[in-house]
């Protein structure tokens, strides 16, 4: 897997009643802070996905987000965009 390289160009392709939002962030997992904490290491394999409440200990998706985002407070150019879904309810559907 590439480690390097330059986004020439980013396009967010989605399903509003499975995405709120989504970010680009151009940081290395130790900026993030996932290698400090052994909860973030697959289990069984990197294809396999971590339980958000069981393995990782979160509430919701946007609590993710915030503790991810925190740990680049000190820089902030790390985060290249963040990317909202638009929608409206109609008849309880998204």
């Amino acid at each position: 897997m590439p480690t390097s390289g330059k986004m020439l160009y980013a396009t967010i392709h989605s399903h509003a009643a499975i995405s709120h939002s989504s970010y680009f962030i151009n940081a290395t997992s130790k900026e993030l802070g996932l290698l400090d904490d052994p909860k973030f290491m697959p289990k069984k394999g990197a294809y396999i996905p971590l339980d958000i409440k069981g393995d990782l200990g979160f509430d919701s998706i946007e609590e993710i987000a915030e503790w991810l985002l925190k740990h680049l407070e000190s820089h902030p150019e790390k985060v290249l965009c963040r990317a909202h879904m638009s929608g409206r309810m109609i008849d309880r559907i998204l």
